[in-house]
């Protein structure tokens, strides 16, 4: 298939939501029945079809044969748009990320729940100079480090590198998640984790 151009800021807009590109992905690999991605996704066939038939629509997808069940699959395996001829591009990387830093949240709610069901805020100096903001089991106030093992990851800071350096870490971290990755089995594995891993120059804050 050719690489596709996408125009259309409804087409635009399913792209960026991932929650809505994960009902679309499958058509992808090539022709497969609204039922059959339906299972794959976790959704009814109904709220499946709804989308399979906008994306029709919009030129994403194309009914492939006369076959019962109808089978569909995408125009293309590349698709190519411009979102910043239709917003600003703060707001497409905002929407962009939303979902995923949305199911991220939920998930650190769920793990801290596990934990404990009472917390505490805590804001305090350590050394003179390094500013901590954490979350903290009530229990484990005077001692949080009885707790940290069992706390999900959560790690947020600015530090002083050079280009040299910053391009090491990224190298560094692009690898362990890679080596994680190959080890990584759907028969072996007993949960599925979610990671956002960032490193990128600080802007400062918003004024």
């Amino acid at each position: 298939m050719t690489r596709v151009t996408v125009s259309s800021s409804e087409a635009m807009d399913l792209f960026l939501d991932l929650a809505k590109l994960r009902l679309v992905a499958p058509f992808m690999a090539g022709p497969i029945t609204v039922t059959e991605v339906a299972k794959l996704v976790g959704v009814s066939a109904s709220a499946l079809g709804y989308w399979v038939k906008r994306a029709v629509d919009w030129g994403l997808l194309e009914r492939v044969g006369e076959d019962r069940p109808a089978r569909y699959q995408a125009v293309a395996t590349d698709f190519v748009m411009d979102p910043t001829a239709v917003m600003p591009f703060e707001d497409m990387l905002e929407r962009r990320d939303r979902s995923s830093w949305d199911r991220m949240l939920r998930g650190y709610a769920r793990e801290y729940r596990r934990v404990s069901e009472d917390w505490t805020f805590r804001v305090h100096l350590e050394g003179g100079e390094l500013l901590h903001r954490d979350l903290v089991p009530t229990w484990a106030l005077e001692e949080p480090e009885l707790a940290s093992s069992a706390m999900p990851l959560n790690e947020w800071g600015v530090m002083l590198l050079s280009r040299a350096q910053a391009r090491a870490l990224r190298e560094q971290l692009q690898r362990t998640i890679e080596a994680f990755f190959a080890q990584s089995t759907e028969e072996e594995s007993d949960e599925k984790y979610l990671f956002h891993v960032a490193l990128v120059r600080d802007a400062g804050h918003a004024p």
